[in-house]
């Protein structure tokens, strides 16, 4: 292939892709803020689900490990509620129940309770020790469940 024609086919790939580019259309507030919640659930849930067999007994507890679980849970945990703005309740289907934002300060409480528990959870994992850490872990997955209870559809 001479140059010409290697220019002509580059300037049509690149015209091609910057018009396909350009024709699609960025995804709502309401469907980003989705998107960011669903996201920042699927990454949490990735590390809770790893100290699940710890704290059964079913696993060897490994405290580094349980750690950086427990820390990242920690921190993902305090950006979820960054998921819930108001016009997220008319964004893509989801398992959120309509209440979280007509019931929005009992939603907020229970965010809070789950901040609480995690952070407590990320204190405990520091120990080193399994005996603070499985009642820490009770705790935030009672947390977790009291708001899936509430407002979330199974």
């Amino acid at each position: 292939m001479n140059r010409k024609s290697l220019l002509v086919l580059a300037v049509s790939a690149v015209t091609l892709f910057v018009g396909a580019a350009i024709a699609q259309t960025p995804p709502s507030p309401a469907d980003s803020a989705v998107a960011y919640r669903k996201a920042m659930y699927q990454v949490m849930f990735n590390n809770w689900v790893r100290l699940v067999p710890v704290t059964q007994g079913k696993v060897p507890f490994d405290a580094k490990a349980v750690q950086l679980r427990a820390a990242r849970a920690n921190y993902l945990t305090k950006m979820i509620s960054e998921g819930f703005p108001p016009e997220s309740a008319e964004g893509k289907p989801t398992r959120a129940k309509p209440e979280i934002w007509t019931n929005r300060a009992d939603f907020d409480q229970l965010m809070g309770n789950l901040q609480k528990t995690m952070a407590a959870l990320d204190v405990a994992a520091k120990t080193g020790k399994l005996e603070k850490v499985t009642p820490a872990f009770n705790a935030t997955r009672d947390a977790c469940k009291a708001c899936h209870d509430k407002y979330r559809t199974e």
